[in-house]
């Protein structure tokens, strides 16, 4: 979405000021224009969704009616070509412009002013209703629903946040769960969307919202081996790429599939755990090879078995020793 921001040239130190306040309204490609009163219907004419005007009011020529002031906005109206059109301050305006909002009279209430208006154009009606009480009073607030609502509600939360986040917190292996409420740190004005747990949370982080939505976990798939088929190639081979699907996936699958589908859920565990310790997720892997070493024993596999509680005498070990582990290649595992 196009924003053009017009402001006066004698008000730079304003407009870096501003443009602080709303660097992180992501979804929005702002437009900044220094003009003067002479350049000022010139400048109107802009392509894009919004028109913002700063101190119009000092902007706009006094000896010249506002409709040809307003020309070039006005034209671009009658085409559709522009979605919505602000103030920063009250002045004369054609009657087309004065169904438009106005005059925010402060920073906070431009980035409502933004706010509302990228909804309107994106949101579905539900939603902003459900983060109204997290966008000025921070805490920890409690809703009902369903996975697929967390990325609905990410969506929306962009324009009011600096950052939001969505933990998706369904382990039953404590210290899986305990490595994803470790996420929630102080991170200025950020929301965290916390899926499927219900326990207990520490205070949210000064400044913070965090919003708990309390749903079942998903159901577990039809075929197993037929999704750890689909997983294993989406499990990134190098460090510092992202998991592309949440870890409690492999909690559902792999205690069964050891059992049923050997092969393929030794493969699926190789590579998880060295995504795991290439990327220093030293709970999640301390959990994979515990369960791996415990199944390869179960199923007769005593090389596989001594392999993984190599693995995990370097995860579990401290100090010193733990910082070679971080150091060290690992080979264990190739795939």
């Amino acid at each position: 979405m196009q924003v053009s921001i017009l402001y006066p040239q004698s008000r730079e130190d304003f407009a870096v000021a501003l443009r602080r306040h709303l660097h992180w309204h992501q979804s929005l490609e702002i437009t900044w224009i220094a003009t003067t009163p002479e350049s000022f219907t010139e400048d109107c004419d802009q392509p894009g969704d919004l028109l913002l005007c700063l101190d119009a009011a000092l902007l706009a020529p006094l000896n010249r009616p506002p409709r040809e002031i307003w020309s070039p906005l006005l034209e671009q109206i009658h085409t559709s070509r522009r979605a919505a059109f602000f103030t920063w301050d009250e002045l004369k305006l054609p009657t087309l412009l004065q169904r438009y909002p106005q005059s925010p009279a402060t920073v906070r209430a431009l980035r409502l002013c933004l706010g509302l208006w990228q909804h309107s154009l994106t949101a579905a009606p539900p939603l902003p209703s459900l983060l109204d009480p997290t966008i000025d009073s921070p805490g920890d607030f409690d809703i009902e629903g369903d996975l697929s609502l967390a990325p609905a509600l990410s969506a929306a939360a962009q324009p009011w946040f600096e950052q939001v986040t969505v933990l998706e917190a369904h382990h039953s292996v404590e210290a899986l769960l305990t490595a994803v409420l470790s996420n929630i740190v102080p991170a200025g004005r950020c929301l965290y969307l916390v899926t499927g747990y219900s326990g207990p949370l520490d205070s949210p982080p000064a400044g913070a919202s965090l919003i708990r939505i309390r749903c079942a976990a998903p159901a577990p798939p039809a075929n197993p081996a037929a999704r750890a088929l689909e997983l294993i190639p989406l499990i990134p081979a190098h460090p510092d790429l992202p998991l592309p699907f949440s870890t409690f996936e492999f909690e559902q699958l792999l205690p069964g599939l050891f059992h049923t589908h050997w092969p393929i859920a030794e493969r699926l565990a190789q590579r998880a755990g060295a995504f795991f310790r290439f990327n220093h997720r030293v709970p999640e892997a301390i959990w994979l090879y515990g369960l791996f070493a415990a199944a390869a024993r179960h199923m007769g596999h005593a090389g596989r078995a001594l392999d993984c509680d190599s693995e995990l005498s370097w995860l579990e070990a401290g100090g010193v020793r733990k910082q070679q582990f971080l150091e060290a290649s690992q080979t264990t595992f190739d795939f």
